[in-house]
């Protein structure tokens, strides 16, 4: 699936019993970033929509 920005994007669902993982597997440049993030019972993790998290600056 791909994100709003268009890279490659793939959404891992980890969740046993009360546990809510998720991983989303997004592809960049050279490698891959994984971010984890919990989805709630009942719901896709495709439809969950993450806030989008800058980093900061190094210098």
């Amino acid at each position: 699936m791909p994100d709003f920005s268009g890279e490659p994007v793939a959404r891992l669902d980890l969740r046993v019993g009360a546990e809510r993982l998720a991983l989303q597997v997004t592809g960049v440049n050279n490698g891959v970033m994984v971010e984890a993030f919990g989805a709630p019972e009942g719901v896709s993790v495709t439809e969950v929509r993450l806030k989008p998290r800058l980093d900061r600056p190094t210098t």
